[in-house]
């Protein structure tokens, strides 16, 4: 396999805009004037005994694009021992423009540095433009800590499952600072009619105690990879606000595959603090579930699809794609409203106006993706080919600074990361450990100042129980024999791969072979049955 790290970063100016759209607002952004988490994820792959090339997608506001692209380029060049291509807004006007001379200038939308969905489209494009036979994303608040990271990724990529069916998407998983990869689960009342982290953990405790491979519930989009036969037949979706991990997984069931979970695949998520209000975060999520539940409606209308039911996905994601979560969400709104004295005005917002609006915004575009998606392979097709837009993303490679050099712009890359200085105790006394409103856990940050660390002391922070959370040990898979470890040359073992029953695809492996020849797996499936003995690509 010839895999390429896909790493989104976002940045805005030093202050942050707001009113942005509900396309373009995004979970964390990193200031101009600070340094953010991207140098923490390259300097935890350049610990990597084996590495694989890098490609950063630079995610910036309108306006500071330059700026952006400058910032990620310089701290990238300080990595001598990676591979890095930065993609920013030159490159994006560049492939804009070829498209056009292409006559596929309408596609522009949905392959762009904005939004979830179609920066990840774009780092599609990249990926099959420079022939890679992989895509692996992850987020650039993550560290990768497992020395086998890159070899873990491809397991089982190309290979077929004991029902001949080709493994061609997967994901792996997070932990957070404490070594747990179950969800905070919140049980306060007025989270009645929302609990999502209680589903969510019930499915991963089942995943991470079955075979090492198993069909998915969810994608993790800071832990996934795409074989290359994927992602030149399915994008993600550009309309949908966030959550576009998830979205992609109905994409990939409605058109007749699969995402499997591998659960000795993994790194840790250590976001950063965010301004963003908690209010703000759960009108997106109105929209992103009300989007979900009709863009499912509409697809049992489509005679091309497999349908997927809410009832396939429980018991997470299914109860938040049924009709019911109108309901839900405006409880959950109203109860939040007056629980929560600071975000009142948002939640009461998001009950009356928000919620309307989602629902208009759902209605409005629930069928554009299906129209996008019919013609992605063949633009990407288009794409792959094209010289001169591989040698517009050759040029992008990053130059390394010398050690010299990067002592002149005396840039700080000796902080601790902030899972160490947990693990230590807080040794690092510019290290603080901030709560969030509506965040689940903490989020450890850098105090860069004495009086910044004086005010985030004085009542602007709360410190984390220290001794409490190191009295729980790290939850960790359960333990394998060295031979169920890695894949064998050409297929499988029979028992380290379990497909999921579903009622919408029959698991008799004749007739899910028929509804993948009625898919874009078509031709991979043929590819299979002309490749007699060789069940994978390598």
């Amino acid at each position: 396999m010839k895999p390429i790290l896909i790493i989104p970063t976002y940045v805005c100016g030093n202050i942050q805009q707001e009113n942005t759209g509900v396309l373009n607002t995004y979970d964390h952004m990193t200031a101009l004037d600070r340094p953010g988490e991207l140098m923490r994820c390259l300097k935890s792959i350049q610990d990597l005994e084996e590495k694989a090339p890098i490609a950063i997608l630079v995610v910036s506001e309108k306006g500071v694009e330059e700026e952006a692209l400058d910032k990620i380029r310089l701290e990238a060049s300080c990595f001598p021992d990676l591979d890095i291509t930065v993609i920013g807004a030159p490159e994006e006007e560049a492939l804009h423009g070829r498209m056009l001379q292409m006559g596929i200038g309408d596609f522009v939308h949905g392959i762009r540095l904005s939004g979830y969905g179609p920066s990840k489209n774009l780092g599609l494009v990249y990926a099959a433009a420079m022939g890679y036979t992989a895509a692996v994303f992850i987020d650039d608040d993550e560290i990768i800590d497992d020395p086998d990271f890159i070899e873990k990724s491809c397991y089982g990529l190309g290979m077929l499952t004991q029902n001949e069916i080709p493994i061609l998407i997967k994901t792996g998983y997070y932990l957070d600072a404490s070594g747990s990869y179950f969800a905070k689960d919140s049980h306060k009342w007025y989270n009645r009619f929302w609990r999502q982290h209680q589903g969510f953990n019930e499915w991963i405790d089942s995943a991470m105690h079955g075979p090492r491979l198993s069909s998915s519930n969810t994608a993790y989009g800071g832990c996934l990879a795409l074989h290359r036969e994927a992602f030149k037949r399915v994008s993600f979706d550009p309309w949908i606000p966030r959550g576009e991990d998830l979205d992609f997984l109905l994409n990939v069931r409605m058109y007749g595959s699969e995402v499997w979970f591998d659960n000795m695949w993994s790194l840790r998520h250590l976001p950063p603090p965010t301004a963003k209000a908690e209010s703000r975060r759960f009108t997106q999520d109105i929209y992103r579930w009300m989007y979900e539940q009709r863009k499912l409606e509409f697809s049992t209308m489509q005679i091309d699809l497999l349908q997927v039911t809410p009832r396939s996905l429980y018991p997470y994601p299914g109860p938040f794609l049924e009709s019911s979560v109108n309901f839900n969400i405006t409880m959950t709104a109203v109860l939040r409203s007056i629980a929560r004295a600071g975000q009142r005005r948002g939640y009461f917002k998001a009950a009356m106006s928000a919620r309307k609006a989602a629902k208009d915004y759902a209605k409005e575009n629930c069928s554009e993706y299906f129209s996008f998606q019919r013609r992605w392979p063949e633009v990407l097709a288009l794409l792959e080919e094209d010289i001169a837009l591989k040698g517009v993303f050759e040029n992008a490679a990053v130059a390394p600074l010398t050690p010299e050099e990067i002592e002149e712009l005396q840039l700080d890359m000796s902080r601790p990361d902030p899972y160490t200085a947990f693990r230590d105790g807080g040794a690092y006394e510019d290290v603080v450990f901030d709560v969030v409103e509506g965040d689940e856990e903490p989020r450890a940050v850098y105090a860069d100042s004495d009086e910044e660390k004086a005010a985030r002391r004085d009542g602007h922070a709360v410190s984390w129980d220290i001794e409490a959370l190191e009295a729980e040990p790290p939850v960790e898979p359960p333990a394998r024999e060295a031979s169920e470890t890695y894949a064998e040359p050409t297929a499988l073992r029979v028992d380290d791969v379990v497909e999921a029953p579903r009622d919408e695809i029959p698991l008799d492996p004749q007739s899910r072979r028929d509804a993948l020849k009625k898919s874009p797996f078509e031709d991979v499936l043929r590819q299979y049955e002309e490749r007699t003995g060789d069940g994978g690509d390598e």
